[in-house]
């Protein structure tokens, strides 16, 4: 991740020029000795564990997001926190079980080496997009699998799922069925396997349960599942729903902005089928807990002002910023959700940052859902990023296109976007800038993150490795550049600092 360089005292830079010496300090005495975080207090509305340097609205938004906790089922949660053999082999193959019970496939191209390695630091890294798909309830050419083995050839199942692997415990699968037997879509599509002339059926998984997710409720089978026979009753089922077909020989995408798309992918970490994030999951308001101030969506970002080329493009983003201030959010947004999600907090018990090398997975999907929301919000909302000046003759001519009818069809990635194209050519040409004036830095430092720092160390459960908990060691280590950067920048250990840049190097 690249961060763009930054320039200290703009109103003296006149006195520094390009190649002039720099007055150094001769005797720099730095302190040799480990100097930990200092402790802060935990949140006061959510109770989340915090770090120095974080803000007071990383967690809940300042109370406005509540979320009930997800249970864990107790079979789960010795599972990923013993310490057994079995336990051991479990948190080993942890995506292998996952995958077997999973009631939707995964569409996903990723780096295969690093993710079957036992041994060593294990990384689960994809090129490209996440896909959920939902299958047909018959496969008559191939092994059944995912939701296939809920409802295809009961009395063998143990067999059938032993056959999706040869690294797999019989006494884990035999754990893990009886202790999914409670979640809904598993008690649905057995119910289904036993209704005969299912073609003459119309089956649908509901994609939002329609339970608040503020207070404590599990979803049962009727909210996440429906089954009717004529089709002028579709109209029963009052929610988007994804069509469950016999033999169609395709398969239907789970979007990411369904409430079913973790359940059905995570079967071990939300068992009893909780509902993950969609749209229209309602802020909280208390009597003493009312927004401080109007809040823009997440994706809502306004254009850069040093991109306008006229006293318009400035006019119109501030009559955005005007209308946009009249009205609230009021829901949750997907980044703020899973913000919520992933803190540490004492009186949690669905133990999902210790849940190893599914966090991993589940950590990277999440964050693709919230980043492909950013792009479909850039994409269906070209206007209000003024590309309309960047959809012009010179940049078509620019790209060497060739026909009028491609002409102002092209999307592009606004430079708000972080890590986008015109983001990341912003960031180098004003580091180049800065170099061009300054001339060549007088120190290059770097840092590491330690995983066996105190503050990292205290945060694991026994059955954690550093490497799965990315949540963890990112947290602790921005912290500490945070206070590097207070150590360059503030109190000058290396004297006064006109300009600077940097940027964080994440390697496995």
């Amino acid at each position: 991740m690249a961060y763009g360089g930054h320039v200290k005292n703009k109103k003296k830079l006149t006195n520094v020029g390009y190649g002039k010496k720099r007055n150094m300090p001769n005797n720099i005495r730095l302190r040799s000795d480990y100097v930990p975080l200092k402790k802060v207090p935990n949140c006061e509305f959510c109770s989340a564990k915090k770090f120095q340097y974080e803000s007071p609205s990383f967690c809940c938004a300042n109370g406005t997001v509540k979320l009930t906790y997800h249970k864990m089922a107790p079979a789960l949660r010795n599972l990923y926190l013993g310490s057994s053999a079995k336990s051991k082999h479990f948190q080993t193959y942890i995506r292998t079980y996952n995958n077997m019970f999973a009631f939707s496939s995964l569409g996903v191209s990723y780096d295969k080496d690093l993710a079957k390695r036992n041994r060593g630091i294990y990384t689960f890294r994809v090129k490209g997009q996440m896909y959920h798909f939902i299958d047909d309830l018959y496969s008559a050419e191939r092994r059944p699998k995912n939701l296939q083995l809920y409802f295809y050839d009961n009395d063998n199942e143990i067999a059938n799922r032993m056959a999706c692997s040869d690294k797999i415990n019989e006494l884990i699968v035999w754990e893990l069925i009886d202790t999914l037997k409670d979640n809904p879509y598993s008690i649905f599509l057995r119910i289904l396997s036993e209704i005969s002339n299912l073609q003459n059926y119309h089956i649908a998984l509901k994609c939002n349960s329609g339970l608040d997710q503020r207070i404590f409720n599990l979803p049962s089978t009727t909210e996440v599942a429906a089954i009717w026979v004529d089709e002028n009753d579709v109209g029963a089922i009052h929610v988007p729903h994804i069509q469950i077909y016999t033999h169609s020989n395709r398969t239907q995408r789970v979007n990411y902005y369904f409430g079913c798309y973790n359940p059905l992918q995570y079967p071990l970490l939300f068992p009893y089928g909780q509902s993950g994030w969609h749209f229209g999951i309602k802020k909280f308001h208390g009597e003493e807990n009312m927004p401080k101030n109007y809040a823009l969506s997440d994706l809502e970002q306004l254009p850069n002002i040093k991109n306008f080329t006229s006293v318009d493009g400035y006019l119109d983003m501030e009559d955005q910023v005007m209308q946009k201030g009249k009205r609230k959010r009021d829901t949750v947004s997907v980044r703020e959700y899973y913000s919520y999600r992933l803190q540490m907090r004492n009186d949690d018990e669905d133990e999902l940052l210790h849940t190893g090398r599914l966090l991993q997975q589940y950590s990277v999907d999440e964050y693709i859902k919230l980043e492909t929301q950013r792009m479909d919000f850039v994409f269906f909302n070209q206007d209000l990023f003024r590309m309309d000046m960047l959809n012009g003759l010179l940049d078509i001519l620019r790209l060497g296109e060739r026909y009028a009818s491609n002409f102002g069809k092209q999307t592009f990635l606004p430079n708000s976007f972080i890590g986008g194209p015109r983001d990341m050519r912003q960031r180098y040409m004003t580091d180049i800038a800065l170099v061009q004036y300054f001339g060549k830095p007088d120190l290059f430092i770097t840092m590491t993150c330690n995983p066996t720092w105190p503050e990292i160390e205290e945060h694991l459960a026994p059955s954690d490795e550093a490497q799965n908990r990315p949540d963890l060691i990112s947290r602790v280590f921005r912290a500490k550049i945070e206070e590097l950067k207070t150590d360059i920048l503030k109190r000058n250990i290396f004297g006064k600092v006109v300009a600077f840049m940097y940027t964080v190097e994440f390697q496995k």
